[in-house]
């Protein structure tokens, strides 16, 4: 074939490449999406809205905020993921490398010894020298397959997909990572305030205790209410030890979450911060706008639309392939004349696929059972994404109404405490009462200490559910110092 006629037949080919699958395009789950959520807080909890993309400054604590930092840039988890991303970029390389020509040079030198013999007499040989013969050679080659079916772009598409879902990982894996440290913290704060609540209580019963004996030496009170009052401080001692450890094992959590060994974590101990407040209540994303702010839902809806892509590549596959091959070779026996001697091909090739039995046309089949395998898995992580939000809607909800009933009891136990106290002292009641009373009082106080904190903890599994996009804010000063 002349050259001027493959090349008019080369450039047709190329302008009329195409893929013989169409490939879908998946923006949305394969469910409803509601226009809104089921539940709702009442208008009053309503507040500014709250930065989505560091959700976590919300709580305005600037510990809090030095630890998030901390785990961004130290995590080990993180650092893995980011390891991961590199290694998917490598990849969608590696799998668009064969888009261009491959050119390759191939040197070799030869020296070959032959000992030259000619016949002598009968039966005889007779040696006459050695002769040594030299050959070098340079060749050159470049070889290109033509995408007419555009499987090779497919599979680059696909691994280009696949790079940006594990991107989406990470994100989900830092923003795990995040509440983590944020309920750990609140955690900390909570073990930390009820030690502290318990060593007034401890004084406070002590004092109940000191008095209590007081009445008994000078015959206004019994031995059993000095009993009932030892009981009672013992009971409150009792409590401690189990908080302490609790203390310490939230610590070591948070050192762990932020690089560090359990004894570089108990500097993260220092300092005291009150129980936080509870930040405005934030702006709900939409249903449908979860596909795009939680990270979980873009690496799924990524991984499916990559999956789509791996299709187009297997149907290509049984399309037939046009390679190009072009060589260029110098040969000579003489190194000084290298590049005298030229030779030079080129041929076109198609591979068309007859008999495999049935291997491409089962890989197709195989394939499009894993995009409608991912398909359903990301109407699922959809649906979870929904339950997320809905669930630490309503368990914020009702924490609130939970926190505000045991204020108005612990009000009505202390008045209950006061009111037994000065009925025991005029005699008109025994001491078992005050005992109760009290038992009430210090129990309401470490249980509304415990739920302040878990409707703390509920508001960051609020933030975590809606997502955000807050990679690319932050990551110059922190996770980008990672890639």
């Amino acid at each position: 074939m002349g050259s001027k006629k493959l090349s008019v037949l080369l450039a047709f080919v190329v302008t009329s490449a195409c893929s013989p699958h169409t490939v879908r395009v998946f923006d949305k789950p394969a469910v409803t999406l509601p226009e809104t959520y089921a539940e709702k807080l009442a208008q009053k909890h309503q507040g500014e809205d709250v930065d989505p993309g560091q959700w976590w400054k919300a709580y305005e604590s600037e510990k809090l905020n030095t630890l998030v930092d901390s785990t961004l840039k130290k995590n080990l988890t993180l650092k893995a993921a980011w390891e991961r991303l590199k290694q998917a970029q490598e990849q969608s390389v590696i799998a668009g490398s064969e888009l261009y020509p491959q050119v390759s040079v191939n040197a070799r030198g030869l020296r070959r010894r032959s000992d030259v013999t000619r016949p002598f007499a009968t039966q005889f040989t007779q040696n006459i020298g050695v002769v040594y013969e030299n050959n070098y050679s340079l060749v050159s080659s470049l070889s290109y397959e033509l995408d007419i079916w555009k499987r090779i772009q497919s599979s680059k598409t696909a691994a280009s997909l696949r790079t940006e879902a594990v991107r989406a990982d990470v994100e989900q894996t830092a923003l795990m990572l995040i509440g983590s440290v944020v309920e750990t913290y609140l955690k900390v704060q909570e073990q930390r305030s009820l030690l502290e609540l318990l060593d007034d209580q401890i004084t406070t019963a002590k004092t109940f205790l000191e008095l209590t004996e007081l009445r008994f030496a000078v015959g206004q009170g019994s031995a059993l209410d000095v009993y009932q009052q030892r009981t009672q401080l013992a009971a409150t001692e009792a409590q401690k030890p189990m908080v302490e450890a609790g203390y310490k094992q939230a610590l070591n959590q948070i050192a762990i979450l932020t690089g560090n060994t359990p004894v570089e974590g108990e500097e993260l101990g220092a300092g005291r911060e009150d129980i936080l407040d509870l930040p405005p209540f934030p702006d709900l994303v939409s249903p449908a706008l979860l596909l795009d702010s939680r990270p979980d839902l873009r690496q799924a809806r990524l991984g499916l639309q990559a999956g789509e892509f791996d299709l187009a590549a297997a149907v290509a596959e049984r399309y037939p392939q046009l390679s190009l091959g072009f060589n260029y070779s110098f040969q000579t026996n003489d190194i000084k004349q290298l590049f005298t001697s030229k030779i030079g091909d080129m041929a076109a090739g198609i591979t068309t696929p007859l008999i495999d039995g049935g291997r491409r046309r089962a890989a197709v089949r195989q394939q499009e059972a894993v995009v409608d395998q991912l398909l359903y898995e990301f109407s699922d992580t959809y649906l979870t994404a929904l339950t997320d939000v809905e669930n630490a809607v309503i368990q914020e909800k009702h924490q609130l109404e939970l926190v505000e009933k045991l204020n108005v009891q612990l009000q009505a136990a202390r008045s209950t405490l006061s009111e037994s106290r000065l009925r025991y002292m005029n005699g008109l009641s025994d001491y078992l009462q005050v005992i109760l009373a009290l038992q009430s009082v210090q129990e309401l106080e470490r249980r509304v200490v415990s739920e302040k904190t878990n409707l703390l903890i509920a508001r960051a599994r609020l933030y975590r559910a809606l997502g955000g996009q807050w990679l690319t804010e932050i990551q110059d000063s922190t996770i980008g110092q990672q890639v």
